[in-house]
């Protein structure tokens, strides 16, 4: 998406909001078993070496293609192999695939908001705690851009206490086992929930770039603020000199004007990420 483009579609979300905040586009809401179902079978692990239950990190993918090759991909396996070489089993959520949508449909005024597709999170939570191999007691997400707002939104929610409006339904463990939330260059701004505040007390690391032209590192950083005030774990780190999806292998630059690759930043964004989960994430004494 263009930064034309993501200018064009907050003036549009502006417009449609009311069309769309409840059941919208979207249809009648999922039991919980029932988005379980379309998500499971396009869930891709990446398991490390190791003795079994490993710790476990969800990936949540930006806006955008998550074909192979894409961008997306090429991120998804780039920070997948860093994690599991640190021991981490890694999951990686496509929230698109199995609701037969493309790249527009994420982040199109009708489209998939952070909001409805909060409900991604708490599903793919319960799946890790059904799996032998994973120490459900340490599990952390990491998601970028949109997914960082699906995160943030579901934190928000903090099901089963409230729904995200695109289930009826939510495992009774909710967002338990969930140690960290790691949040890159997120939206902040309206319509995300969490902009009022969120209610699950989950430590959040909002890794921000500060020449973002898409999602407003200031806007991120007042929640922040806000949230921190009122007792709530949250750190902020705003990367100098960057853009949004600074850490994306952006191998075509006249297809995607605006953004550009920074391996200086990306190295830094891992270390502090892998900093933030190997504390939140340690074994229980």
């Amino acid at each position: 998406m263009t930064m034309r483009d993501a200018a064009r579609t907050v003036a549009a979300l502006l417009l449609v909001a009311p069309l769309v905040a409840g059941c919208g586009m979207f249809g009648k809401p999922l039991t919980h078993q029932e988005l379980a179902a379309k998500l499971e079978p396009h869930y891709v692990v990446l398991k490390p070496q190791g003795a079994e239950p490993f710790p476990a990190v969800m990936l949540f993918h930006m806006g955008g293609a998550i074909d192979v090759g894409s961008e997306n991909w090429q991120a998804m396996l780039g920070w997948g192999d860093e994690l599991t070489n640190r021991g981490y089993l890694v999951l990686v959520v496509d929230s698109m695939t199995p609701r037969g949508l493309d790249g527009d449909d994420l982040t199109g005024p009708d489209g998939l908001w952070g909001n409805r597709r909060a409900a991604d999170v708490v599903v793919a939570l319960d799946h890790l705690r059904g799996r032998g191999d994973v120490d459900a007691s340490r599990v952390g997400a990491l998601g970028w851009s949109h997914g960082g707002w699906t995160l943030l939104d579901a934190l928000a929610y903090n099901p089963p206490a409230r729904l995200p409006g695109s289930i009826r339904s939510a495992p009774a463990a909710g967002l338990d086992g969930l140690r960290a939330v790691v949040a890159l260059y997120p939206h902040c701004s309206f319509p995300a929930e969490f902009r009022k505040g969120w209610t699950a007390k989950v430590p959040v690391l909002m890794v921000l770039a500060e020449e973002d032209r898409v999602a407003s590192p200031t806007a991120c950083r007042d929640i922040a603020k806000a949230q921190a005030g009122i007792g709530f774990p949250v750190v902020v780190d705003t990367l100098a000199g960057v853009g949004h999806a600074f850490d994306y292998p952006w191998s075509d630059a006249d297809a995607h004007p605006g953004f550009r690759h920074d391996a200086e930043a990306t190295k830094r964004a891992k270390e502090m990420v892998a900093e933030f989960l190997a504390w939140h994430l340690r074994p229980n004494p």
